[in-house]
């Protein structure tokens, strides 16, 4: 079959007129000003769609991409079945990527993946604007469900039963005074009936780690899903589900490397809650250090009732580097301060958790260190401030003191608003483009990542002032205000 294509295309450009078939020897031969020259010289070349596709490759090679996007709208509008001629698709992408359109541009790579030419490139190209693994867009192109990933449709939230109803409602509620497009709201009892999935373009709710994985399972198509109590995420959907617990991973990873690598610390003790997110610090925290070497000496568990002195007095100091509390509540504060009096010469650190409960008192924990994305102290007072309005208002609406359930259906609607950005349906690949393009959202329940790729630091607190440390472990005192992309609403 290989050799059949190139006479098939010699055929299929000889049948076309003189000017068309000399500028094709032209683009063959790369002088692409000249094939531009003698297809303009054509008359009627405006109906011509093979040559609205040398036009739209060639203005993208030479660089002039205003061009390129003019003579492939035409050829949009003229004929679909030539967009891939000569990876006229591909070559519009990249045009709409260098003028600032990439909603745009993965169109036009979605049509090229299928095209004759520049497959390859148009699923990397793809692959870096969504923040998708090649071989994910590979798969899914292989099983004909890459098109599912371009239905626009619109956003579902799923309201639990039982148990969680009360806590699904919560979090709707929370969703609703803050998102401004259109959602539809479906029970999770109905759930495992679902036949219909295009119309779906998001997934938001409190989905818990079984209804994820099925989800997962269920929605073969890549689409988006929020969920901001699941822990457990399957490994394959990594991609394409955000929950507030992503962060702590690359937070602890943050963390680790600095003590181990730049601190030469190497024995650790681990104080956690014992709860779902106690033991998923535990597990990440010791996950890591063990991938660098390190190793923990000890681990303390706690929940509400206060522990004795002889459960810290047993701990032997001798090799002991630092203590790691994740943080979060202020009970993880007491914990971390008892530690501080306990072993008053080991330093403790954490992770961005202990945003929420600085004001309270945490300031008082000399040379505390935690991971954090960029931050500033009155950072710190407008997070704590925001969260105080927001609770007035939810109370003033439904007549009870909200959880940080309801605060994360704020988050979430304030995330979708960035990215939906005012339109009535949108597809999840662009959800997806906006999401990376956000890379991260400073809420008021917890940071959310998108992408790996953010500006984590480690700070530290010494005579109740915030400090960043540098490379080269110097410190330096955090700036009054720290404006950025994602940052605090």
């Amino acid at each position: 079959m290989k050799f059949i294509f190139p006479f098939f295309l010699i055929f299929s450009i000889f049948g076309e007129p003189r000017e068309i078939r000399e500028a094709y020897n032209f683009y063959e031969m790369k002088e692409y000003r000249k094939c531009i020259n003698r297809i303009l010289s054509y008359s009627k070349y405006f109906k011509n769609t093979k040559a609205l596709a040398l036009l739209t490759v060639s203005y993208t090679r030479l660089g002039e991409h205003d061009s390129s996007l003019y003579y492939y709208e035409l050829l949009k509008k003229r004929d679909g079945e030539m967009l891939n001629f000569e990876g006229a698709s591909f070559y519009a992408g990249l045009s709409y990527e260098k003028l600032g359109h990439p909603d745009r541009a993965i169109f036009a790579y979605y049509r090229a993946v299928y095209g004759e030419k520049e497959q390859d490139a148009a699923l990397l190209r793809l692959s870096s604007l969504l923040g998708l693994k090649p071989e994910i867009l590979k798969r899914l192109r292989d099983t004909n469900r890459l098109g599912k990933l371009f239905r626009r449709g619109i956003i579902y939230l799923f309201v639990p039963q039982g148990r969680l109803y009360e806590l699904g409602e919560e979090f709707i509620r929370g969703f609703r005074m803050s998102f401004k497009g259109k959602f539809e709201v479906l029970n999770e009892k109905d759930f495992y009936s679902i036949n219909d999935i295009n119309n779906i373009c998001c997934a938001v709710g409190p989905l818990s780690s079984r209804y994820m994985f099925y989800l997962s399972q269920q929605l073969e198509a890549a689409i988006p899903v929020f969920s901001p109590v699941a822990v457990y995420i399957p490994p394959e959907t990594l991609n394409f589900i955000y929950t507030p617990y992503r962060i702590y991973e690359l937070e602890i990873k943050k963390l680790v490397d600095y003590l181990i690598n730049q601190l030469g610390y190497v024995y650790f003790g681990l104080i956690f809650n014992k709860n779902a997110e106690g033991y998923l610090w535990q597990r990440l925290f010791s996950k890591e250090l063990e991938k660098n070497y390190g190793k923990v000496l000890f681990e303390i568990e706690y929940g509400d009732s206060t522990l004795p002195d002889s459960v810290f007095e047993t701990v032997d100091t001798t090799l002991l580097d630092g203590i790691f509390v994740p943080g979060g509540d202020k009970r993880a504060l007491f914990m971390a301060s008892r530690a501080r009096v306990m072993f008053p010469e080991v330093p403790v650190f954490g992770l961005s958790l202990w945003k929420g409960v600085f004001e309270t008192g945490a300031f008082s924990l000399e040379n505390f260190m935690f991971s954090s994305l960029p931050l500033t102290f009155r950072d710190i007072i407008k997070l704590n401030n925001k969260r105080e309005e927001f609770k007035n208002k939810y109370y003033e609406l439904y007549n009870y003191v909200p959880t940080y359930i309801a605060m994360r259906g704020y988050d979430c609607g304030l995330i979708l608003n960035k990215v939906v950005a005012g339109k009535r349906e949108i597809s999840p690949a662009e959800i997806l483009l906006g999401l990376k393009d956000l890379k991260y959202f400073q809420g008021l329940s917890s940071d959310w990542v998108f992408t790996e790729d953010i500006p984590l630091e480690i700070y530290y607190l010494k005579r109740g002032k915030l400090y960043k440390k540098e490379a080269g472990n110097e410190e330096r005192k955090t700036r009054e205000e720290s404006p950025q992309k994602g940052g605090i609403e």
